[in-house]
């Protein structure tokens, strides 16, 4: 008899000879055998496309093609609770800056740019903003020789003016 070869059954032979009854055996959950079988099978769904549809469908899978109905914001998954108004109004990052002045001006060049930025996320923007603050902190020195007192100082973030 070729017992092992049917999976799931257990073939038992009565000492009547002629009766046989079939057993299912009792399933034995194996979360591992159960993922690596799923793999196995979608290696071999992927390899044999059978039209293009099947080849669609494994390119959505595996992240390269827009899952429909499409979304402009697919894959922002770190923006999702970012309002509209943080990527567009920066100019309250500026307010520690200059009043007037190149460095203003400057600066608020900087903002536009970035509120019209789509590429970059929020803290990226501000990362940016803060790099430049940091940068003319550190050649205030040298701002204010330049430019003068009231065009050359810049405020440390969140002072009251």
């Amino acid at each position: 008899m070729a017992l092992g070869l049917i999976s799931q059954l257990w073939v038992q032979y009565h000492s009547s000879g002629s009766d046989i009854t079939t057993l299912e055996s009792p399933r034995i959950e194996c979360p591992l055998w159960d993922k690596l079988q799923a793999e196995e099978e979608s290696e071999r769904r992927r390899a044999f496309h059978v039209n293009n549809f099947d080849r669609m469908i494994s390119l959505t899978e595996e992240g390269k093609l827009w899952k429909f109905p499409i979304n402009n914001d697919q894959g922002w998954t770190e923006e999702e609770d970012v309002s509209f108004g943080e990527h567009v109004f920066l100019d309250p990052l500026i307010e520690d800056f200059p009043k007037k002045g190149p460095v203003r001006h400057f600066m608020e060049l900087v903002t536009a740019g970035l509120s019209k930025n789509p590429h970059m996320t929020v803290k990226e923007k501000h990362d940016h903003i803060n790099w430049y603050r940091t940068y003319f902190i550190e050649n205030q020195d040298l701002m204010r020789e330049e430019l003068g007192e009231e065009h050359g100082t810049i405020r440390e973030p969140h002072q009251p003016v």
